[in-house]
């Protein structure tokens, strides 16, 4: 089974400058990035590396253990690597539950 199958293939992507949210595909390379939520919001980040982005992994909402977590995820300066931050209580089953991988919110 390919990795791809377990990603919905979209993230949200909230302009807070506009007050407006779309749906963008996930770039094609990013998949063979990592599978958990913080590998992926690395990835993500490097297209967007002013964002804060939400993230929960392919596992999540499944009976994988600690499958109900998501990561707040963000780079703190240019060209530092990304700060991660566990969030528990089964947010990222509710991210997946909406159709999302992630939620990136940036301000330009």
């Amino acid at each position: 089974m390919k990795l791809a199958s377990f990603y919905h293939g979209r993230f949200a992507l909230a302009d807070l400058t506009t007050k407006a949210a779309t749906a963008v595909p996930l770039p094609p390379d990013i998949l063979s990035k990592g599978i958990g939520g913080g590998a992926f919001a690395a990835a993500l980040l490097a297209y967007y590396p002013d964002a804060l982005c939400l993230c929960a992994g392919p596992l999540t909402g499944s009976y994988a253990p600690a499958s109900g977590l998501a990561t707040l995820s963000f780079i703190r300066r240019a060209g530092a690597e990304p700060v991660h931050a566990v969030i528990p209580l089964g947010h990222g089953a509710w991210l997946r539950q909406s159709g999302l991988e992630d939620l990136l919110a940036e301000s330009k």
